[in-house]
């Protein structure tokens, strides 16, 4: 199984993937043959599931940003030696991609990254 690593890389290419996705969606300019199509594959389905997998994945990044690695396979280091004053290159990416499925001026938004955070930082204690 195919899984993908939290790197700037990575999330930077989703975000690149995922974007004009959004911009159809979010201006719902399907065309006649793509609303048909719709309803008959369900890709509303297969849009939610795609926003639901990246939801997941960002969780990862969030959660675990101290811990990131761009030099390890899996992305994530064995120990976590976090140096404060550097951020992670994933971070800028990852908020760019949450930013692209949030509307980040929304409160539920900002609640929902806190908790990342939050998570990220109770695992420490």
């Amino acid at each position: 199984m195919d899984v993908a690593t939290p790197t700037a890389n990575c999330v930077s290419l989703v975000y690149e993937l995922f974007l004009p996705v959004m911009k159809r969606h979010n201006q719902n300019t399907l065309n006649r043959l793509e609303v048909y199509t719709c309803v008959f594959i369900g890709s509303k389905r297969l849009f939610g599931d795609s926003k639901e997998q990246i939801e997941h994945f960002l969780a990862l990044v969030f959660e675990n940003y101290k811990s990131l690695d761009e030099k390890s396979p899996s992305g994530i280091m064995d120990i976590p030696t976090p140096d404060p004053r550097v951020a992670v290159p994933v971070l800028k990416e990852a908020v760019k991609l949450y930013e692209l499925i949030h509307n980040i001026s929304s409160l539920d938004s900002q609640n929902k990254l806190y908790n990342y955070f939050q998570v990220h930082l109770l695992s420490l204690t």
